[in-house]
């Protein structure tokens, strides 16, 4: 378990003062549960199907609603493409506080396009 930590939000630039930020405590405190896996998902679209059967899980239990839409439930995947031939992967990519399941399968396939080119 953790707790959440407050979000800064940048404010508009005012012509007499530099931009500054403010903090929205909100969520500061709240607690969270991280789920780690084994590295056994391939695809972009098994990451997405592990992902809703989580929530499908988390809502069944009631541990929580789990609506990416309201920052209960997001997704940081990390992973690293391994060349046909190599024993060892590349660099590890870590994508922060994804809200959406089909922005994790497009950040996905996005880092295996970068990282395989």
């Amino acid at each position: 378990m953790e707790e959440d930590a407050a979000k800064n939000i940048p404010r508009r630039r005012d012509h007499r003062r530099r931009a500054s930020r403010t903090s929205t405590w909100n969520r500061a405190g709240a607690r969270c549960a991280r789920c780690v896996s084994e590295p056994q998902i391939h695809t972009p679209e098994e990451a997405g199907a592990y992902l809703r059967s989580l929530r499908q899980v988390l809502r069944y239990l009631d541990v929580s609603d789990a609506d990416m839409e309201k920052g209960q439930f997001r997704a940081t995947p990390t992973g690293a493409v391994r060349r046909v031939g190599d024993a060892v992967l590349g660099t590890r990519t870590e994508l922060k506080n994804l809200n959406s399941f089909r922005f994790v399968e497009r950040a996905i396939a996005h880092e295996i396009e970068r990282r395989s080119s």
